[in-house]
């Protein structure tokens, strides 16, 4: 969905931002955030965790690491539990 964030893997929600991505060619929610930038950073762990190596992320790995991601790592476990999807 094109936006004018700069972000990408996401919805816009009334007031929220909704973290999305795709699995087994399904589109699956992940969550609702109050701003992009959340749900980039969520949309983000939960890419690297599927083992979407070479998918679009919105941060380079370094800002990733200094993300304040770990906030947001219940909602990633939440999801990959939800999906069924093991962390390799």
């Amino acid at each position: 969905m094109p936006n004018n964030t700069g972000f990408v893997g996401f919805t816009k929600e009334g007031n929220k931002f909704r973290a999305q991505i795709k699995v087994n060619g399904q589109m699956r929610r992940i969550g609702a955030y109050a701003t992009a930038e959340e749900a980039a950073v969520v949309r983000d762990d939960v890419m690297q965790y599927v083992g979407k190596g070479f998918a679009e992320y919105n941060f380079d790995q370094h800002e990733r690491c200094v993300s304040p991601k770990q906030m947001y790592m219940s909602d990633v476990a939440a999801f990959l539990n939800k999906h069924c999807i093991a962390v390799v």
